[in-house]
Order: C-alpha cells, then structure tokens, then sequence
C-alpha cells in the first residue's frame, strides 16, 4: 500500500486554518463530467472514524454540510482527473486558491481547514495516516471545527483520492466564564469516559479519556496539558497524541500485536487552570 498526504498547514501560508476571501468567486463549483467517480461509502466510513476519533477525545461530531460537501467533492474529483495532489486548484478550468474554491462552492465566510489524501485504498488507511500526522490530526482535532465535508473518488481503476473539508463554529465553550460569586477551584476530579473502542486489541489504535471537572469554585478548563503513560508488562506503550479541550483530556494509543492477552496499565496526567490530578486505569487486552 503506498499514500501520499497533504495537509493546509504543508501547503502555504496559514497554519492549520484559512479565512475564506471576500472577493468575487473564481472559476465554478460543478465538476467535469469525466472526471471521474465518487465513492461514497468509502467518504462516510472515513467521516465515522474521524468523528469516533474526536468523541474519544470528549469533542463534538463533524457534521455534513452541503457547501463543504460541493468543495470537497470538486476536489477530490479534480485531482483524480489530472492526477495531481496540492491545495490549489490548477487549470482548468482556472487557477485558484483553496479559499478561493470554497467561496465559489457558497462558503461564505469563515475559518477552515483542509486535508488531503491519495493512494490510500480503505477509509481506515486514510484516517490511520491523517492521524499519525501532526498537521492533519490538528484539523481533525481543531475543536472550533463544527462541519465537514469529505469525498472519495478515483477515475477508472485508478487510486483513491481524498479531500475533507473543515469549517464552522463549534458550541459555546466549556467554562469560559465564571459564575457569579465563584470562588477560585482548589482541585481537579477526573472521571474516565469510554474509550474507543471499549477495549484496546491488538494492532489497532485505542484512544482513552477523563471528563475534567473543578471542585471548590470555578476554573477555566479550556486548555491544558495532558500527560499519557502505559505499559504493557515492561514494555512502554507507544503514544500517539494526547489532547486536552474543554474539561476533556484522552490519550491514543497504538496497541502493539506482541501485547495480545496482556494487561494495559498507565495513568492520565493533565494540568490545567494551575491545577493538577492524575487518573490510573488497568484494562486487558484479549
């Protein structure tokens, strides 16, 4: 299997998100007859793990949005047509910028972000590799993200490609104002949530997590730092991201084949607000 990924970020001028211009559209937003072929079965699984991905880490589910659809799906057609994989649109049917597609699709205003992907053949390959990268895994982890759209498609025989879309403002924050009359927090509680999936197995990622909570007054749990430790017998687990937003901190974990009927135990550390506590966890791995 080989794949190739592109993220806004590697791309150019803005780190992770884009503002969508407020210039007139360039060129349109109806792909080309021949271009190719959607596969949308193969976008929706994709959509189902990246939102699984970011329910373990306590962040509300992308949802479809019909513009960010009509950008991403001219995209990943365009780049299946004339075999390329970049941020910006070349000719035909006009050179353009990615901002500059979505505002032609009817994004009207906004932050946004953009992955991209091609000769991954699975959704679970696509995501795999989105997620083993820093700069992807930061828009699919960008908790302002409230909307997405995302599209496979591949002309003939030819490999898959991948484009998912990000915009949209996600609900009001946890935390961000205090109560009347609160008190400053003294401590932190952490309560472990599910995990996905409900048990680490072998050769799979496994994302575990806590609900954060203030005790004795308030404390803006918005942002925080999150430690993540585990073993498998001697053996360090490998990590492979950590996240703490809005009072929910998790971990992801790449469970090694060599760990099957193991015992996984480690800790979540997070601090946050000045504030630190810990939560232990033990779990079997059939």
């Amino acid at each position: 299997m080989f794949g190739v990924l592109a993220s806004f970020e590697e791309a150019g001028a803005l780190p992770a998100r884009g503002t969508a211009p407020r210039a007139p559209a360039i060129a349109g937003c109806t792909p080309g007859q021949r271009w190719g072929t959607v596969q949308p079965q193969a976008a929706a699984a994709a959509l189902w793990l990246v939102n699984r991905y970011r329910a373990g880490l306590g962040l509300h589910s992308l949802r479809q949005d019909p513009v960010l659809d009509a950008a991403a799906t001219w995209k990943a057609l365009h780049m299946a047509r004339f075999n390329y994989m970049a941020h910006a649109d070349p000719a035909p049917p006009a050179a353009r910028s990615p901002g500059d597609r979505l505002v032609a699709c009817g994004f009207a205003a906004g932050e946004w972000g953009e992955n991209l992907a091609y000769g991954y053949p699975s959704a679970a390959a696509v995501v795999e590799a989105w997620l083993r990268s820093p700069l992807h895994r930061a828009n699919i982890e960008q908790p302002d993200f409230a909307a997405t759209g995302l599209v496979a498609a591949s002309l003939g025989d030819g490999p898959l490609f991948w484009a998912q879309e990000f915009g949209g403002s996600a609900p009001a924050s946890f935390g961000q104002k205090p109560p009347l009359a609160a008190g400053r927090a003294t401590s932190l509680s952490a309560t472990p949530v599910v995990g996905r999936p409900a048990s680490p197995r072998p050769g799979t990622f496994f994302v575990t997590g806590v609900r954060v909570r203030a005790r004795g007054g308030w404390a803006d749990l918005r942002l925080g730092h999150t430690g993540c430790r585990a073993r498998v017998g001697m053996r360090l687990l490998e990590r492979v991201a950590g996240s703490f937003r809005d009072g929910h901190a998790a971990c992801v974990w790449q469970i090694p084949r060599w760990a099957a009927g193991g015992t996984m135990t480690g800790t979540i550390e997070i601090r946050s607000a000045g504030l630190r506590t810990a939560r232990a966890f033990t779990l079997l791995i059939p």
